[in-house]
């Protein structure tokens, strides 16, 4: 069996957990990660087992390759608590908005790709577009047939953790230290343009952040269809600014 150092997120959902007995301990169901060190970095596994959740810690975990087939082993198997500060990466990242600071616009995550880094995993990129969806559905051929028929462009795009911000980070579980540090880099008409393709509710989460003059730079660049919302659905606290 070859060991994986780089694999995509998708490949191993409801993959079978082996213990240090070749033993089965359940199927992955989602992984918890802390991002206070910058790239999410894997801390716990959701494992599903005879119709029940189970939370756990490995003192060793690797991912293997033998035709075409994925096997997670792992050694010193540990139930744990979910910590305060960690999310899952199905729940909260997988199929959901992030922004891609560079390109200047709001994108879906399709997948998502984990690499061992000194010995711990973690999410290192971003990647989006059809084909990833198609071959989640295990069509990817079919996928890349159809475009070509329709002659569009079906590349994905794979973008550096370092290069997106994640919209769903922040909510009352995760206690990050400067929520959207990254978007609060663009400059203010970039990130009007990136506030007026997100809902209500994420727009103001965003720019309630915002220290005072970026938001009010930023209010200046907003279309006014978008405007009288943003103030109208701001905290006293926020508008009094």
């Amino acid at each position: 069996m070859k060991r994986l150092s780089v694999f995509l997120y998708t490949n191993i959902l409801g993959r079978k957990i082996y213990d240090e007995f070749d033993e089965s301990i359940g199927e992955l169901k989602d992984i918890y990660v802390t991002t206070e060190d910058g790239c999410p970095r894997v801390i716990g596994y959701k494992v599903k087992r005879d119709g029940y959740t189970f939370h756990y810690e490995f003192r060793s975990i690797a991912f293997y390759q033998q035709d075409n087939k994925i096997k997670i082993v792992t050694r010193g198997s540990k139930e744990i608590l979910p910590r305060t500060y960690s999310y899952l990466l199905s729940e909260h990242l997988l199929d959901k908005r992030i922004v891609d600071i560079n390109g200047r616009q709001v994108v879906r995550v399709d997948d998502l790709r984990i690499a061992e880094i000194a010995g711990e995993y973690k999410v290192i990129a971003v990647e989006t577009g059809p084909l990833a969806r198609f071959r989640r559905m295990n069509c990817a051929k079919l996928g890349s047939f159809i475009y070509k028929i329709l002659k569009k462009d079906y590349e994905d795009r794979v973008l550096m953790w370092d290069d997106v911000e994640s919209l769903e980070m922040v909510n009352n579980n995760l206690q990050i230290s400067v929520p959207y540090k990254k978007l609060s880099t663009l400059h203010p008409a970039d990130l009007a343009d990136i506030l007026e393709n997100l809902d209500a509710s994420s727009r103001k989460q965003i720019f309630e952040s915002l220290d005072e003059d970026l938001a009010a730079d930023t209010l200046e660049e907003i279309e006014p269809e978008y405007k009288g919302s943003i103030i109208k659905d701001l905290s006293e606290t926020k508008a009094a600014e």
